[in-house]
């Protein structure tokens, strides 16, 4: 029997998955992106326009995603 530790990890992703919104578009094919909190990070990828929102996997652009608004709830 293998172990259960092992396979709920395969579950898991390898790379997290973010959310942010383009400011700078560069010439060396990376990008500046402001995350929600407001930190910024400078990952690799130039196919969305500056203003628009994109999944950021690892440090690479995956692609842009829809802007839909975000709502916070206390439980």
């Amino acid at each position: 029997m293998a172990n259960v530790w092992t396979k709920f990890q395969l579950l898991l992703p390898n790379n997290a998955q973010q959310i942010g919104i383009v400011e700078t578009v560069h010439l060396d094919g990376t990008s500046t992106v402001e995350l929600p909190e407001g930190s910024k990070l400078r990952v690799t990828g130039e196919t969305v326009q500056a203003g628009n929102s994109a999944l950021i996997e690892g440090n690479r652009i995956v692609g842009e995603v829809p802007a839909l608004p975000t709502f916070d709830a206390e439980v």
